[in-house]
């Protein structure tokens, strides 16, 4: 005979267990937008922190397109066609609204390509950790040179599925290669969500990067009446044998190698869970679809390395864009269906690079201010003078800049360094100096502007960081 009450309570227990299992993913859930929304916070207040110190910075980087009078140099050793063709506009615009605009527009890119793996909301998360990557604040260090560049991925996001993917490879390919010709690398993160296409993504994304650096080549040529040369001072080395393909191959290496550090431990041990990770999941479905977006990832990658190949160049961590976000997308895509293993490193990775950042951007800022506001205390108005001259060598120059960095206890983490006498010029320029000199040799200070006085002659008052004294309405200045 059936026992009523026991059937009773073994319903009720029944139920129980339903409504707490319900009850313990409600509450999963509940914790998880709670996490999401302070990671949001999180992640919006450190960016706008570090975009706030960024638009304090008061001086930018020598050959930023404010600080010289003609791009034809650059355009015969880079190519850079489309920031040619725009220099006058592009010079007059302002640095910090470009540098905005650069973020901004790096947004809509990222959010786009990360809409094709994740939900929305999490689209949104992802794509604001994405501009913690240092690629995007240091070309932002040439804000106006990078602007076309950025505003091109925003619209290729916009337009991709609009035209057809030859077309589409095609005319960007040809517009990269007018500018920052690396942010090409980037695209087929735009296609990542269509796994039975990849070979077809990737042989139109290889094939056609080669017609537009053709049509660059051409475009130089109409512009300048010669080809595309490489500076001397990027150390070009040509392949003509196997001990140069040697070579070029170790150096690319050492690239890899010296940009990969900056990662740290904590974000290469979160590759490694999420290797496992990805791994396990794919033993227990052998998802062919998974293993060609690897394989799209993995050579996004590895294509700015594989460009450089050719001619030796050493990859700088600003060109290296293509490495970070191929990193952050496996990133997302082992742990997809792991929260809170995403929670946990997007945490890690914004405090790392928002450290990495703004130590750059501390130290920029840090420096400039420090050689214009001692500028002010030397110099009467730069509009009554002809000029400045730093009397400077390289190597006083060079040790000027180290003991800044001693003293005001700066560092930075892949920024370039301002121990170079043409990198104090724009400090000079924001000021409000526009003969600006300054020369290896003492001699040649003075030989360019018809100034006879010999340096020994010079009976210099004593600054906080210069000497100075002024000769024939010109402001001569020595680092001490």
């Amino acid at each position: 005979m059936i026992n009523v009450n026991f059937l009773k309570n073994g319903r009720e227990y029944m139920l129980r267990k339903v409504f707490h299992i319900k009850a313990n993913s409600i509450d999963l859930k509940y914790i998880e937008n709670i996490c999401y929304f302070m990671l949001l916070s999180i992640c919006c207040i450190l960016l706008i922190n570090l975009m706030s110190s960024f638009c304090e910075i008061q001086a930018f980087r020598h050959d930023e397109l404010k600080y010289i009078d003609s791009y034809f140099t650059k355009l015969v050793t880079e190519g850079r066609w489309l920031n040619y063709l725009f220099f006058s506009t592009l010079k007059i615009s302002n640095v910090k609204i470009m540098a905005v605009v650069n973020v901004i527009s790096f947004f809509i890119f990222s959010y786009i390509c990360f809409l094709n793996i994740l939900e929305k909301k999490y689209a949104v998360l992802c794509a604001i950790v994405s501009l913690f990557i240092p690629p995007i604040h240091l070309l932002n260090e040439w804000a106006q040179t990078s602007m076309i560049s950025f505003f091109l991925l925003a619209l290729a996001a916009i337009v991709y599925k609009k035209i057809s993917m030859p077309l589409f490879f095609f005319i960007f390919s040809i517009l990269f290669n007018g500018c920052l010709s690396h942010f090409y690398f980037l695209l087929p993160l735009l296609f990542i969500g269509d796994g039975e296409n990849i070979f077809r993504i990737i042989c139109y994304w290889c094939i056609l990067f080669i017609v537009g650096f053709i049509f660059a080549e051409f475009m130089v040529l109409i512009l300048s009446n010669r080809f595309i040369t490489i500076a001397d001072w990027r150390n070009p080395n040509y392949i003509n044998d196997i001990f140069d393909f040697m070579h070029n191959l170790e150096k690319v290496i050492n690239s890899f190698i010296m940009i990969v550090k900056k990662f740290g431990v904590f974000l290469w041990g979160a590759f490694g869970i999420a290797l496992i990770v990805f791994l396990s999941a794919w033993m227990q479905k052998k998802s062919k679809e998974k293993i060609l977006q690897i394989l799209l990832i993995c050579m996004v990658a590895a294509s700015i390395f594989a460009l450089s190949l050719s001619a030796g160049l050493r990859v700088d961590i600003r060109s290296a864009a293509c490495l970070f976000m191929a990193f952050l997308f496996f990133i997302c895509i082992s742990f997809k269906y792991n929260k809170f293993l995403l929670f946990l490193f997007i945490l890690g990775f914004i405090v790392q690079f928002y450290v990495h950042n703004m130590n750059n951007i501390n130290y920029i800022k840090t420096i400039s201010d420090i050689w214009i506001s001692e500028l002010k205390k030397v110099s009467p108005d730069p509009r009554t003078l002809s000029g400045v001259i730093l009397l400077s060598s390289q190597e006083e120059f060079k040790n000027h800049e180290r003991k800044l960095l001693k003293n005001n206890m700066l560092k930075y983490d892949s920024t370039e360094y301002l121990g170079e006498l043409m990198r104090w010029a724009p400090a000079a320029y924001e000021f409000g100096f526009r003969h600006i000199y300054h020369a290896q040799w003492k001699n040649d200070y003075l030989k360019d502007i018809n100034m006879d006085i010999k340096y020994d002659n010079f009976l210099f008052n004593k600054g906080f960081i210069y000497e100075y004294i002024i000769i024939n309405n010109y402001l001569v200045l020595r680092v001490i």
